[in-house]
Order: structure tokens, then sequence, then C-alpha cells
């Protein structure tokens, strides 16, 4: 007798006949002003485009790509409906920028399979990455409108050129406008050429988690994922250093009414918490705390670039090494003021390349304005630097006494640098070649 041959008829799971993975937490509200690369790699393969929605992106890709030369686009629908989602797919496939070396219209195109026009809703969409479209997303329930809509978008349009959204960056984009901004960028460059120096409003990251914790009175640790750190991947701090086209203080602000929704007890934000004993700790907060909490701000903190190549290249000067951080913030001190200066041993940390093309250099120029005092063993700065007074010292005895003083056209100041300092013969040798040129 022949066994009997079984066969499976186990029904497969939905999850087995979808492309999509569905452990993949979905979220409740889509955040317009998210635009980290991994957000928007993940909210693009996860759009479904229907033929409904295929339509709405066809007739809006025609109509941008005619010569229709001011299109207004209003997306309406009931709570939870896709529209945020759908102005969000619309605004990137205006910028189309690259999302982990893919443009944004490449990677939303396979979503379009299956669809009735497919091919020609693609044509269109090509047609849109021929352009050169700037995209400013905000939302406006997050933004801080006491002064009108209008000024609103107009500081984030601001900041989404690069430009300060202040009364400074109006002057900015005014000179951008005139074709007068490259020049004043150079003009700024001449101030100072080695170091750049700028005010971060609330930038101040290291005492952040520890005076946000002090205001919610939860200094002494907990909750981790829902308060979070600067640069982490959850929690409230870290929406802090996301979405960069956003300014800090509307960071800040988002970060506060987020807060706020979960102390008024707002049903969306207060289920997107991940501990619920973090949802009645902020509810039981005082009043005053509360008030105390719509006064605070982070601190200011500098930005400090430097550059070595006379103007080009500034790099944030915690990426050099000590002698370039040295050189750097030397020539910056070099640059302003005209008050006396006394440096101790300049020199320090800094090779004879960076001590001639940077400070040398800068003490010729700025002595005519100044009075400079500096304590040195190096040669090249008191010979090439042209030293008006060279003062030798020494100890006997345990006391500091002078062995010379005078110009360096004296013949025991130049005996005494030859014999005392760093590269004094090779320093006379350097200013005898330059002077000789000169003449």
């Amino acid at each position: 007798m022949q066994p009997r041959q079984v066969t499976d008829y186990r029904m497969p799971k939905i999850k087995e006949l979808l492309e999509l993975n569905l452990d993949i937490d979905i979220k409740n509200v889509i955040d317009l002003e998210d635009q980290a690369e991994d957000e928007i790699r993940y909210e693009i393969y996860n759009y479904i485009v229907t033929e409904n929605i295929g339509k709405h992106i066809a007739t809006f890709a025609s109509t941008f790509n005619s010569n229709i030369k001011e299109t207004g686009v209003w997306v309406s629908g009931f709570y939870g409906s896709g529209k945020s989602y759908f102005g969000k797919m619309l605004g990137y496939l205006l910028a189309n920028k690259e999302i982990m070396g893919t443009p944004a219209i490449e990677r939303l195109i396979p979503r379009l399979a299956g669809l009735q026009d497919a091919a020609l809703i693609e044509k269109d969409l090509r047609k849109i990455s021929n352009g050169h479209t700037r995209v400013v997303s905000l939302d406006i329930a997050k933004q801080n409108t006491e002064k009108g809509l209008a000024f609103t978008l107009f500081r984030k349009f601001l900041n989404n050129l690069g430009f300060l959204d202040t009364v400074y960056g109006y002057v900015e984009y005014q000179l951008y406008l005139d074709g007068d901004y490259p020049a004043f960028k150079e003009k700024v460059k001449e101030v100072n050429q080695y170091v750049q120096i700028t005010v971060v409003p609330f930038g101040n990251k290291t005492t952040v988690e520890e005076e946000f914790r002090n205001l919610i009175d939860r200094g002494n640790g907990g909750f981790d994922r829902d308060i979070g750190v600067i640069d982490g991947d959850e929690g409230l701090l870290s929406s802090l250093s996301k979405n960069p086209s956003n300014t800090m203080e509307e960071r800040i602000d988002s970060l506060k009414s987020t807060l706020f929704d979960i102390y008024g007890d707002e049903i969306m934000t207060t289920l997107s918490a991940k501990d619920k004993r973090f949802v009645s700790h902020i509810q039981g907060l005082k009043p005053e705390q509360i008030d105390r909490i719509r006064c605070w701000f982070p601190e200011d903190s500098l930005e400090v670039k430097y550059s070595l190549k006379g103007g080009d290249g500034f790099k944030p000067v915690e990426q050099g090494s000590p002698g370039q951080k040295t050189a750097a913030l030397l020539a910056f001190i070099l640059s302003y003021g005209s008050e006396p200066l006394i440096l101790d041993q300049p020199e320090d940390d800094l090779d004879n390349h960076l001590i001639y093309d940077l400070i040398v250099k800068q003490l010729r120029a700025i002595k005519q304005k100044r009075q400079i005092l500096i304590v040195t063993h190096n040669a090249n700065i008191v010979v090439n630097g042209d030293a008006e007074n060279v003062i030798a010292l020494d100890i006997k005895s345990g006391q500091t006494r002078i062995l010379s003083q005078g110009g360096l056209q004296d013949s025991s100041i130049r005996n005494e640098i030859c014999r005392v300092m760093e590269g004094g013969k090779e320093a006379f040798d350097q200013r005898y070649k330059r002077i000789n040129s000169i003449w």
C-alpha cells in the first residue's frame, strides 16, 4: 500500500503576501519639518500610491511643468486622511535632493508600479527634476506667529537661504538681491583671514540636559527614552539636533509645545510617549514649573572655525591639531584691537612654517598701530618680525639680569640671538634674503 501524500493547505499570513515590512512602527503623525535622510528614505519607501493619489500627483506635476507662472495647491481632508504625508511627498518631488546617493524622484518612481498611467506620471516627474526648485517646509502650528504669518514665512525663507533670520539676515538678503553678497563675504574675510567666530543662539549643548531635567524635576535621572539627549535618536531633547532646516528657536518651541501637549493631556501626544509614567510625571508638575519651562532657553555658544590658507577652507577649530588651533587663535588675537598686547611664548606647539606664515607676517603689519611685548625663544619672531627693541635676559645668583639691549642692528644683540635663540642664524639669513629682494 502506497503512503498517502499530505498536502499543506495552510492559509498564508497577510504579511507574507505583502512586500512591506509590517514590523516597522507606523507613525501616528507625519512631521512636516523632519528632513533627516533616514526619515525621508523611510517615508518614500512606505508611501502607498493608489490610483487616486497617482491622479493627483499627475495633475500637480503636469500643472507645475506647464507655462503657468504661479500655482497654488490646496490640500484638504479629514484628520488622519494623509494630507500631510501627501504634501510632504510633493515637497520631496520638487526639491528632489539626493537621499543616500539616490534622488528623491528616483526613489518614488518604483512606488508607481501597477498604476494605469504610471509611464505618463513618471515622464512628468522627470520633467520636474530638470528644474531648480527651492522648497521651504514648515508646520505653522509649531511656529511663533505673534508678528504675523507673513513675518514667520519670510523668516523661514531667510533661514532656508542660509541667512540669519533676524534683521541682519534681511540685510544679507538685500545684498543677495542686489548682487553684492559675494563682495560682502569677501570683505568679511578681509577682517580676519584665519579665524571666524559666530555666536550660535541657544547652542550650548553641554548643559541642556541638566537644565531641562531640573526644570521638569527629574534631575536625579529616569525617563531616558522620553527625555533623550542632544544628538540622540529618541526623546524630547533629540529634537533639538534634528530638522536642520529649522532655526534652533523653532526647535525649542516645538519641544515646549510637545511638553505642554502632554501637560494638557492632548491624546495623540500622550499616546506617543514611551513611558506612561513620564506622562503622569509631567501632568503632575506645578503651574510655576510650567511657567519656568515657558521662559527657558539654552545658553548661547560660540562656533569657532579656522583657516591656514588665508581665508579659504575654514574648518571647525575642534578638528585642528594643537599647533593649528594655537596658530589660528593667535592670528585672531593679533587682528583685533589697538591696545598694548603681551604674548608669552606664542611659538609653543607651532613649527617654524606656521610661526612665519601666520604670526610673523601679522606682527609686522599690526605693530604700526599697537605696542606688542613678546617673551620668546624663537628667533623667527624676533628677527623676521623686525623687533625694534630686543632685551636678552639671564639668571645669575637667582636674580634676573639684562645681558644686552638694543636693536637688531647692534652686533651684541645679533650675537646673543645666534647664541641663545632657536634658529638664530637661519632667521638672520631669511631676513637678509627678504630685505635683499626688496632692494
